[in-house]
């Protein structure tokens, strides 16, 4: 394979990866939110 091709795939995978991540982490926030009945402003990044 070329190197541009293995990049292309690569790109696209880290992509969907990403995707699906966010869309776990997405789906917990919503679970959370649902538990306490109320929405929960932003959490805090911690360092």
């Amino acid at each position: 394979m070329e190197i541009e091709t293995l990049r292309a795939i690569c790109r696209e995978e880290t992509a969907l990866a990403v995707a699906w991540l966010a869309a776990k982490v997405m789906r917990r926030f919503a679970e959370e939110e649902c538990e306490n009945g109320k929405p929960k402003p932003c959490p805090k990044k911690e360092k």
